[in-house]
């Protein structure tokens, strides 16, 4: 058999800021069966003199106006040629410079989607994560976006639905397993995202109605539902506002139920 190859996807819209740590995060990784492509949205800052650095590592980029984040996707995973896709987007990094070669000898034959664990940075510390329980993924979002691989077959056939602006991904990662596409897990730290920036930071109120309208449309969830998660996220945020340092960092770690490692 040979080597799978991967397509890495960073999608981007006037992230001059962070566009560069990304970047290097996937050219250095040191497997090299590999393609990767920037799909940026028309940026008006320097990310694209960024970009430009480092053009002779990357396999394709194209900046234009898009419909959104995930049409920006829906155009990555249209021009990817690999076994398999994950996407890696500005401000989110690969955990380090091994993950590929990692995850290449684990990867079973006969597997859709593949999901590993994960590290998030807060203002409260950094966190291990690993995925929850596949069977609660009717109900909620348990894996990671970018610490999770996709066939690219199967992206090409179902890729993202427009009508999401921001759970787009819990929605197809969902109906995947809902329809019976086979999940693997491995054990390896994937990915490394920043949660205080980002799309669905930034609206988590509307994202957290998308996924309640996503629950609604199979029967399942509820506005209660909807209203506690929303109130417990004020909490959060009024706590880091409101309380020292130490005590919110404590509370954080307890209502988020995360294992802080740093």
């Amino acid at each position: 058999m040979s080597p799978v190859k991967f397509t890495i996807v960073t999608v981007t819209f006037n992230a001059s800021h962070c566009i560069e740590r990304t970047i290097q995060s996937v050219i250095n990784q040191t497997y090299k069966n590999k393609e990767y492509f920037i799909i940026d949205g028309g940026s008006r800052d320097d990310t694209m003199s960024i970009v430009e650095r480092y053009r002779s590592d990357i396999s394709c980029c194209i900046s234009e106006p898009d419909k959104g984040i995930y049409d920006a996707m829906n155009k990555g995973i249209k021009m990817a040629t690999g076994d398999y896709l994950i996407f890696m987007n500005a401000d989110d990094v690969f955990a380090d410079s091994e993950v590929l070669q990692k995850v290449s000898v684990q990867i079973n034959d006969d597997a859709d989607v593949v999901y590993g664990n994960w590290r998030t940075i807060t203002e409260y510390g950094v966190f291990a994560n690993k995925p929850g329980q596949l069977s609660a993924l009717n109900k909620k979002f348990v894996l990671c976006h970018q610490a999770t691989f996709v066939k690219v077959s199967l992206l090409k056939q179902v890729p993202f639905d427009l009508q999401y602006k921001y759970a787009g991904d819990y929605d197809m990662l969902s109906s995947y397993y809902l329809s019976g596409k086979r999940f693997q897990y491995v054990d390896v730290e994937i990915a490394e995202i920043l949660i205080n920036s980002g799309a669905t930071y930034n609206n988590f109120e509307k994202s957290v109605k998308e996924h309640y309208k996503i629950l609604a449309k199979r029967g399942l969830g509820s506005p209660f539902e909807m209203w506690w998660l929303i109130t417990r996220k004020r909490v959060v945020r009024f706590m880091k506002t409101c309380l020292p340092q130490r005590i919110s960092n404590r509370l954080f770690c307890v209502i988020s139920k995360h294992y802080k490692v740093m």
